[in-house]
């Protein structure tokens, strides 16, 4: 993945949600449904979050969340029935005891806009994307007033300006610069201690 790459997964996570969310410990999190339960091995209900705002001071509606979901590849494999404005059933064609982590990936935009409901809303320029506050949001306001992500493309670069002390946060920091080897294997498994 490159830094581009990267830095649009970056700017997705904070500007889009899905129904449901991983927190900083990797379990499932209410995010635009507030909750959920299945119904039988195939069949899950949602209960959407009432009053959630998108960046354009639009309400999210049903049809922006199942247009959204409808648009994933996901949906190909899901029976989506809207039962009213605030409940959503999701039927698998088998058990499937993945679907609440495949929902995490499928961010729920505004039908027309495009645009997010997350904590931060975009703002972008030449060679920069700008992530402000956005106040309306339904949860704990975002940490930050103001982020200002850089893509700087050549690592070194990228780097030196780290160093210099003109960037606050580096993301992918090439190997040969941290004095390790390339082929260096980097998957491993956090096993929390009880």
């Amino acid at each position: 993945m490159g830094i581009s790459d990267q830095l649009d997964t970056l700017v997705q996570l904070n500007t889009h949600e899905g129904l449901v969310g991983f927190d900083e410990y990797m379990q499932i999190q209410p995010r635009i449904a507030k909750s959920w339960g299945s119904l039988d091995d195939t069949t899950w209900q949602f209960i959407l979050r009432p009053g959630v705002l998108f960046h354009d001071g639009s309400l999210l509606t049903m049809q922006d969340v199942v247009l959204s979901i409808q648009a994933s590849t996901l949906a190909q494999d899901l029976i989506l029935t809207q039962k009213n404005e605030t409940h959503l059933q999701i039927q698998t064609q088998t058990p499937d005891n993945l679907l609440l982590f495949k929902l995490t990936s499928i961010p729920i935009s505004q039908r027309i806009t495009g645009v997010g409901t997350g904590p931060f809303y975009q703002n972008t320029s030449d060679q920069q994307v700008v992530l402000s506050r956005f106040d309306q949001y339904w949860g704990d306001a975002g940490v930050f007033a103001r982020v200002v992500l850089h893509q700087i493309e050549d690592k070194f670069e990228r780097t030196q300006q780290f160093l210099d002390g003109d960037l606050d946060v580096l993301i992918g920091i090439p190997p040969e610069i941290l004095g390790l080897p390339d082929n260096l294997k980097t998957d491993f498994q956090l096993i929390a201690k009880g």
